[in-house]
């Protein structure tokens, strides 16, 4: 039960991490773009 908990705990820090860094992926993505088009 315990461990579950914690597996569950470390799958959830894991997809927001990985969402963090797709989300910062889009905002370089879209600076860069902003930066071109001026």
């Amino acid at each position: 039960m315990n461990l579950k908990k914690q597996r569950k705990r470390i799958l959830e820090k894991l997809t927001f991490y990985e969402n963090n860094r797709r989300y910062a992926k889009c905002l370089l993505l879209f600076r860069v773009i902003d930066f071109f088009r001026t």
